[in-house]
């Protein structure tokens, strides 16, 4: 094999796997700092050794965004029992 091909070959071998490595480093370390945001956003508590939402410091501003929309439905046997329809739905954001 030429000499030039080969140096070439190796390099772009080297090229690319510090590329991969990047990417995947980068995005594990993103992953692990939003989860950590969202879990330290929220005051907590201890009771029982488990985190439990402190509700004494919980705030609507303190509350991060709702991060997709959905809804709740209640069936007709809870909406009787309750006396009242619980259904429910919200938006991102």
């Amino acid at each position: 094999m030429n000499s030039k091909l080969r140096r070439l070959l190796v390099r772009l071998y080297f090229l690319t796997t510090g590329l991969g490595l990047s990417l995947l480093l980068s995005g594990t370390l993103l992953v692990m700092r939003s989860s950590a945001e969202v879990t330290s956003s929220i005051p907590t508590t201890n009771l029982n050794g488990a985190p439990v939402p402190d509700w004494g410091k919980i705030t609507f501003d303190s509350l991060p965004g709702i991060g997709s929309s959905g809804s709740f439905q209640a069936n007709s046997q809870i909406r009787e029992q309750l006396g009242y329809d619980p259904s429910r739905q919200w938006t991102q954001g």
